[in-house]
């Protein structure tokens, strides 16, 4: 197996939407499982798995290219080896800005579009909450330049995860895979500030016309509702109007912590798209 192909994709649920979903950095295609469980009778929802994560086949450290781009020739290749047209589409952090990057190079591959925190970093630049963002990202940054991977694990899981002491109680097998693949996270971040996939470019987001449903966790970063906020602005002349959920209670993992609140929100995406299609969707 080489970089270019990707493992089959797992498949959750019986119900007759297609649904293709993209997990977040360090996990893997199963923490969908949750969300495909509670959209069983509505959806079948197959998950790829993210270059270097779950049963996809490694990163080559030495050329790893952009990250994105190649989970997003994966999710492409998913979506048209089913054969069943346009998908409802949803991500979780970096996957999140890769299914926004497949909506702006494919949309007529994506029926609708459901991120939770897309970490579009790039977006929110000058904002408060991204400074702190870049400021708690200074330490994980110095441990890893310093070959320090075990601290730089515990540093990103308590800033993403699911809390401070998340590191502490994860079984030794958890932490000890998670501190092998953290390089990724660097490997990955091309595409969420310095932009190699050119999403917030000029009229890159104003090309998503699908429904779009940004959700965050109340207790999440800050930045995460300011790189929503400026998404939405983007989006805004699309013929559906954004919809917005805020999840109380809930951090960022929440697609994996509370899986039946996220599926409860796509649900209702499910339900607009399938409505008829407002007129003002067939100008170019």
């Amino acid at each position: 197996m080489t970089a270019a192909t990707p493992a089959t994709p797992l498949q959750f649920g019986t119900g007759p939407e297609p649904g293709l979903a993209i997990h977040c950095s360090l996990a893997r295609a199963e923490a969908w499982g949750g969300v495909g469980a509670a959209l069983d009778v509505r959806m079948t929802l197959q998950a790829i798995d993210l270059p270097g994560h779950g049963r996809a086949p490694d990163v080559d450290r030495a050329a790893p290219g952009d990250q994105q781009a190649l989970a997003m020739a994966w999710a492409i290749a998913a979506i048209e080896a089913r054969g069943v047209g346009p998908v409802h589409l949803m991500g979780h952090s970096f996957g999140g800005t890769v299914a926004l990057r497949l909506a702006i190079t494919r949309p007529d591959l994506v029926r609708s579009l459901s991120l939770f925190e897309p970490v579009l970093f790039g977006i929110a630049a000058g904002l408060p909450g991204h400074a702190e963002s870049a400021a708690r990202f200074e330490p994980f940054d110095a441990a890893l330049a310093a070959g320090n991977r075990e601290e730089a694990a515990r540093l990103f899981t308590g800033a993403w995860g699911v809390g401070p002491r998340s590191w502490d109680a994860m079984r030794p097998a958890a932490r000890r895979a998670i501190t092998a693949q953290i390089d990724l996270i660097a490997l990955q971040s091309p595409g969420l500030s310095d932009e190699a996939g050119n999403i917030i470019g000029p009229g890159r987001l104003e090309r998503i016309t699908a429904p779009l449903l940004l959700m965050t966790g109340s207790d999440s970063p800050p930045v995460v509702e300011e790189i929503c906020d400026r998404i939405a602005a983007r989006v805004a002349a699309s013929p559906w109007p954004v919809l917005r959920s805020q999840l109380p209670g809930q951090g960022h993992m929440a697609p994996i912590t509370a899986p039946g609140l996220v599926a409860a929100q796509i649900a209702r995406q499910l339900d607009r798209a399938g409505a008829v299609q407002p007129a003002s969707a067939a100008r170019n």
